[in-house]
């Protein structure tokens, strides 16, 4: 968009409709992104852009404090301490979670347009992570911030977090809008593996070979064997005693 001052970048001004004619954008309130925001966030991404991994890893960090499910989705989740950091999988994805956000800053004057369909992709991806819930994105912004504040000191005042809070708000958006599109897109309410787990537990449910308390007292008053009597499926009869 414009580079003149008094140009504005709105985000999240209003939705828009995709190709199948659902809302590809959050409805979230409106902000403007100006120019001073704008030279904001630049100023400050040339401190916090020169240690993607390490700061990246931090973020992380943070997000598993306050979260501790969302750790469970990673191979790493045993991990602690100088053992996760060297972890090689734990440092890619905070690595790669910091290029994106770099992509953001490097396309600030129109990073709706450009990185919308790269966002709304990779949420799409996260129906598939085993265990994630899509409220899990809401921790990122807060541990982001968290780390911000501790790099940038009397840097990061209101204004600096305002403008911050623009960029994340369109972030974290997308990735919610591209796993609600996922969903969609496949005629489900809730991701594949919730189902597959809820088919495991009344497959165990069946297969389970003890008895409840309540059948075991029911055979017995009815002069039949306890020891035969199971959960293993519709139709199981028990034996009668000799």
């Amino acid at each position: 968009m414009g580079c003149s001052s008094s140009m504005v970048v709105s985000v999240a001004e209003s939705t828009t409709q995709n190709g199948n004619g659902r809302l590809s954008t959050g409805a979230a309130s409106k902000r403007n992104f100006t120019q001073q925001q704008k030279r904001m966030v630049l100023k400050n991404w040339k401190v916090l852009s020169n240690d993607l991994t390490g700061r990246g890893s931090r973020i992380f960090i943070r997000i598993f404090q306050l979260n501790p499910n969302v750790k469970m989705l990673f191979p790493c989740h045993n991990l602690e301490g100088e053992d996760l950091l060297r972890d090689h999988n734990f440092k890619g994805h905070a690595s790669r979670f910091m290029q994106a956000v770099g992509a953001v800053i490097d396309n600030i004057d129109s990073f709706e347009e450009s990185l919308s369909p790269l966002l709304n992709g990779l949420g799409r991806q996260h129906i598939h992570f085993r265990g994630f819930q899509p409220d899990y994105f809401n921790v990122f912004e807060q541990a982001i911030m968290d780390v911000w504040a501790e790099d940038l000191g009397p840097k990061f005042g209101d204004q600096s977090r305002e403008a911050w809070h623009t960029v994340f708000t369109f972030l974290m958006r997308e990735l919610k809008q591209g796993f609600e599109d996922a969903l969609s897109d496949a005629g489900l309410t809730k991701p594949p593996w919730v189902e597959e787990e809820e088919v495991n537990k009344r497959r165990d449910l069946y297969a389970d070979p003890t008895p409840a308390e309540s059948d075991v007292a029911d055979f017995e008053k009815d002069g039949l064997d306890s020891s035969t009597c199971s959960n293993g499926g519709p139709f199981t009869l028990p034996v009668p005693v000799v």
